[in-house]
């Protein structure tokens, strides 16, 4: 029998809640993924914990302490590049998307054609796995945009937090 453990931590930032899940794989945690959650107070309360910590520091997997503070610093201006074991991509197209998103550097962005080049697939397919990433902003889907404009976000409130994300990363340049 096989059993899937896994804990789920919430905490604000300035693009919303952001649920944050880590998973066992094998004797290790891992994490397997970012929800970001509504910005204008529409959430219910229960969904919304404000600035409660829902479990004490010394009860957390490590991952998820070491995502709670990593995204701090990320957004308090002082971490570009995050350093979070993370879940296995579940296919070798998700995997490939995954390691050239990873290499688009702080501040910078690039194409979905581009990356479809890099990785010998099709903007569309690019797109579709940017809009599937699980997680967000440690993996940066936001940095990938249209050669017209932004193209889409997934996470969020849509293009309000991908433009929100870009914006933050401008300014910390």
């Amino acid at each position: 029998m096989i059993v899937e453990v896994s804990m789920e931590l919430m905490c604000p930032s300035p693009i919303g809640i952001l649920r944050i899940n880590a998973a066992r794989e094998g004797e290790a945690w891992v994490l397997s993924g970012i929800t970001i959650g509504e910005t204008d107070g529409s959430a219910d309360a229960d969904n919304n914990p404000g600035d409660k910590q829902l479990m004490s520091p010394d009860r957390l997997p490590p991952v998820l302490a070491d995502v709670q503070a990593q995204l701090k610093a990320y957004f308090d201006g002082q971490l570009r590049r995050f350093a979070i074991p993370l879940a296995n991509p579940r296919t070798v197209f998700q995997a490939r998307l995954r390691a050239a998103m990873l290499n688009i550097p702080y501040g910078e962005t690039a194409s979905y054609a581009g990356l479809a080049r890099e990785i010998s697939s099709s903007p569309r397919a690019v797109g579709t796995g940017c809009g599937r990433n699980r997680i967000p902003i440690i993996v940066p889907c936001h940095r990938v945009v249209a050669t017209t404009g932004l193209g889409g976000y997934s996470g969020g409130e849509g293009l309000r937090t991908k433009k929100d994300l870009l914006a933050h990363e401008r300014r910390g340049l």
